[in-house]
This record gives C-alpha cells, sequence and structure tokens, in this order.
C-alpha cells in the first residue's frame, strides 16, 4: 500500500557535512531576509502556507516567545521576542526524532527510522496513531516541555498535510525537515487563492492588513491601516446587527460607510460620477482588499 499527497517537495539529497538544515528549515519564516523572526513574521509565515488566522496567531505567540531566548544567549530580554537564525540549533528540544543533530543536520538513519519503527500501515507515510505512538515513544522523562513542542509540532503538519487517506506521507516529512516544503505549500496557496479567492463579502482586519501588505505598505502603516478602518467601518456596515468584535466590514452596505466632506466622486450609491454618467465601483474598490487578502 503507498499513500501520497498533493505536495510535491524537492527530493534533493538535504544531508551534507556542515550543512545545517535545521536553519534552512526556520528560514522561510524570516520573510524579510534579515537572519531574525519576529512573531509577525511567524504569522506571515504561517499564513503563507494555508493556516487560518487563530492558528497562525497562536503559532507565532507560542513560537517566538519559546524560541527567541534560546537563540539569543547572554542578552538581555526582548519583548518583540525576535529568533536569531544563527543560533537556532541552541532552540532544538528533547523528546524529539533526533532527525537533526546538534549542529542542525539533517541524519539520514533517523528520519528512515521513523518509518522502520512506526509506519505499520504503510511503508512510506504515517497514520494519526502511528504518529502518536511515535510521540510516546520519543518522550523523555519529565521533559515536559518537549513533550508539548513536539506534539505541537507534529500535529500541525498531520493537520496540515496529510493526504485525503489520513496518511502523512515521507516525502512531505522530508520536505518540512529541509524546508522545502513550505516553499511549495505557499505556492499551492498562492495559486488556489488566485483561482478561488476569498470573496465572502466580509472584510475582517486582517484582510485589511494583508490586502496593504500586498500593495507593498509596511508593517505599521498596515496594522494601523487596518485597526481604524476597521473600526471605523464595521458599525456603519452593520446597520440592525449586534457589534462585532472582530470589526467585520460587509460589503454589501459599504455605502453606508460614505464619509462626510469627501469629493463627490462616489454618490450616495457608490457610483463613481463621470461627466454626469454613473459607474457603480466603489463596491469593487472596497472589494480590492478582499481579492488580495
Amino acid at each position: 500500500m503507498d499513500a501520497s499527497s498533493g505536495i510535491t517537495t524537492n527530493q534533493t539529497e538535504v544531508e551534507g557535512a556542515g550543512d545545517n538544515v535545521l536553519a534552512k528549515h526556520v528560514a522561510f519564516f524570516d520573510r524579510n531576509h534579515d537572519g531574525v523572526i519576529y512573531p509577525w513574521e511567524t504569522f506571515q509565515g504561517f499564513r503563507a502556507i494555508g493556516s487560518g488566522f487563530l492558528l497562525s496567531t497562536v503559532a507565532a505567540f507560542f513560537i517566538n516567545m519559546g524560541l527567541s531566548g534560546k537563540t539569543r544567549p547572554g542578552k538581555f530580554p526582548n519583548l518583540l521576542f525576535p529568533i536569531e537564525i544563527k543560533n537556532i540549533t541552541k532552540a532544538k528540544h528533547g523528546s524529539d526524532t533526533d532527525v537533526y543533530d546538534t549542529q542542525g543536520r539533517f541524519v539520514e538513519s533517523k528520519f528512515e527510522d521513523i518509518f522502520k519503527q512506526h509506519a505499520h500501515t504503510c511503508a512510506n507515510a504515517l497514520t494519526s496513531d502511528e504518529l502518536n505512538e511515535m510521540l510516546k515513544a520519543n518522550r523523555e522523562p519529565k521533559d515536559y516541555g518537549g513533550w508539548i513542542a513536539a506534539y505541537s509540532e507534529w500535529k500541525i503538519l498531520y493537520y496540515l498535510c496529510k493526504d485525503k487517506n489520513g496518511y502523512l506521507p515521507k516525502q512531505t516529512i522530508r520536505g518540512v525537515y529541509d524546508g522545502s516544503l513550505f516553499e511549495q505549500m505557499e505556492k499551492d496557496a498562492q495559486s488556489k487563492k488566485h483561482k478561488q479567492g476569498n470573496h465572502d463579502g466580509v472584510i475582517y482586519p486582517w484582510e485589511t492588513f494583508q490586502g496593504f501588505r500586498a500593495i507593498g505598505s509596511g508593517l505599521l502603516l498596515s496594522t494601523i491601516a487596518a485597526f481604524f478602518i476597521n473600526m471605523g467601518l464595521s458599525r456603519k456596515t452593520r446597520s440592525g446587527n449586534f457589534s462585532s468584535l472582530l470589526f467585520r466590514i460587509e460589503i454589501e452596505n459599504i455605502a453606508k460607510a460614505k464619509h462626510g466632506s469627501a469629493s463627490g466622486v462616489y454618490d450616495s450609491q457608490g457610483r463613481y460620477i463621470v461627466n454626469s454618467t454613473p459607474t457603480i465601483v466603489f463596491h469593487d474598490l472596497i472589494a480590492f482588499i478582499v481579492t488580495y487578502a
């Protein structure tokens, strides 16, 4: 019996003398390639591979909180919780597979042991039960932090990458170790987004943020814009509804959010006035954010 997924990863050999594959694994989340990963970059990385808003937020919080201090030995704590990639091997936790050695190199024999010891149903994949078996077998006594870290990593991987039959394929697991899987998942997510889009008729603050980032706005401007735009327009576009703490904007009612002291180019129905000939475009303008979020 064989298992495969829709994700194709780089199958080239990733093991090499002095090759810090662990650094390659995390480098995907260094979105600006400066050698440091901040929580918002971890968030953006998870969103880029198709994770939901909640999972991306929780992952960014716990990953950066957990790894920042370990990768910054001898330095004062930083409330921005940066992770320094050059020291990522210092953040290697216990109760893991030991596929990465202490220098961050990929150990082929340890990788193969995962499937020799735990892949009972399919030689080249793990089921959910087999994954649990592996996690329990790798537990070191009283290493509670390592237990939690290993459980979280593997369960997220299984949730995101299992195939339609519930298998986590060997090639997918190899891809996550060398980092190539993340790049492929980002390409797949972008392709799916361009084909389907979000287009649910609602704009949340994180979609406004992503829309501004998509047109080249900086982190600070995108954050401020998302906060004030959604705070300002949500209630106006949700007439008759209870207030939403998520500050969602309903596009069908966007004309109700038209403010005063404007140029008058949009009329009361959101139409663009050119030589007295109205064309409905206000709806399309605001919908841009949804298209690129």
